[in-house]
């Protein structure tokens, strides 16, 4: 569904409780509804951290007018392993006067990775972490309250800015092993081949803010409720981000640029993104607040990602230092190419090639070459299943 103007948020059909339970999805009764994101899958996960955390994860709300709704997320883990109540919520207003967006508030206590947009989402970790002792991601617990305003500034402008307060605390692995027996590696994350200094806890005010350039822009409906914004022009986004903690601890600023475009012939397609950034302050820069690349060696994924680097660890290249990349995509109906470069101040260039056979985007299985400073460096193997 796409909406352009003065757009009403649509009214949502929304799915049985058969969906909703396996899969996931929205239930409509009237104006109130609820909506869960995996189904029962997310009712429990597991890690090395918390062991298997069990408790609910969904939205309730209410439609309050055409344009307009009110929505309570919720999540309620106990943590096995560690015997800890974790729990988070938020409350927002979402309104569509022209363009979807929202205004809420949020605060809770939870176990987070690292990088703030993991690859990896909670079921494909609690897989990799229950049938292989995967655990290249690592957490730690943040305990945090904030406000976040998404919004339109014009008809091809769109504004993010967040403020929060934060305390972050370092973990340790409280399950060791996985189902099968296998060790855990311990809860230190490894940067440029060196694992991160212990910190304890360590408290911060951040204050983000992203605008987004996105002409001819098309609200589109996925999922029943979920929006986002697409273009059938290139886009571009500019941001930022700033630390406070008894001084201006650091900030960041990045530019990113994307698009798609057809190729060659039928049912073809070119997408592409590259981005770029430096710290004009990093004073005492967090592992959490670096910049991290979408990089994850785990050779299954749930779903394509133009901007993965599979042959490297989740943060690996994560770094304060300047740092520039970009990322190329072709498929068709049968086959997937791919193309990858990252370049970080200081450090080896790296890049992957990727391609192999795409089963009418449900499933890819393919191989990726890696190079550093176009030596040849790593090759594995790549499988998508899309859920």
């Amino acid at each position: 569904m796409a909406l352009r103007g003065q757009a009403k948020l649509p009214l949502f059909q929304g799915s049985d409780w058969q969906t909703l339970l396996v899969k996931g999805g929205v239930f409509r009764n009237g104006d109130y509804f609820i909506r869960v994101d995996d189904g029962v899958g997310s009712l429990m996960t597991v890690d090395f951290v918390n062991g298997f955390a069990i408790g609910p994860k969904a939205t309730f709300g209410k439609v309050l007018t055409d344009y307009s709704r009110i929505e309570i997320d919720e999540n309620v883990k106990w943590a096995c392993s560690r015997e800890k109540l974790m729990a988070r919520g938020a409350l927002r207003y979402v309104f569509a006067p022209q363009y979807f967006g929202f205004l809420e508030v949020f605060g809770g206590r939870i176990t987070n990775d690292f990088d703030r947009y993991p690859v990896m989402g909670d079921t494909e970790r609690s897989f990799a972490t229950a049938l292989f002792g995967w655990n290249h991601f690592k957490l730690y617990e943040q305990t945090s309250v904030g406000a976040r305003l998404y919004g339109a500034l014009s008809s091809d402008l769109q504004l993010t800015a967040l403020i929060a307060w934060e305390k972050r605390s370092q973990m340790v692995n409280h399950r060791t092993t996985s189902i099968f027996g296998k060790d855990a590696s311990p809860n230190i994350p490894i940067v440029g081949g060196v694992p991160m200094a212990d910190f304890g806890t360590d408290k911060i005010l951040r204050l983000d803010w992203q605008i987004d350039y996105i002409p001819g822009r098309m609200i589109v409906v996925e999922n029943d409720m979920n929006a986002c914004s697409q273009s059938k022009y290139p886009t571009f986004s500019l941001r930022g981000t700033t630390g406070i903690g008894g001084q201006l601890r650091y900030l960041s600023l990045e530019a990113m640029a994307s698009g798609m475009c057809d190729g060659w012939g039928k049912n073809q397609k070119i997408v592409y993104q590259a981005s770029s950034g430096f710290f004009p302050v990093r004073n005492n820069v967090m592992l959490m607040d670096m910049h991290h690349f979408d990089a994850s060696a785990f050779a299954l994924q749930t779903k394509p990602n133009i901007a993965l680097f599979s042959l490297l660890d989740n943060y690996e290249l994560s770094t304060s230092k300047p740092w520039v990349e970009a990322h190329a995509e072709w498929t068709n109906l049968l086959w997937y190419a791919q193309a990858h470069a990252v370049k970080v101040v200081g450090r080896q260039m790296h890049n992957e090639l990727s391609g192999g056979m795409n089963l009418m985007n449900l499933m890819r299985v393919g191989v990726t070459i890696g190079l550093d400073d176009f030596n040849f460096d790593a090759v594995g193997v790549n499988l998508v299943v899309k859920i």
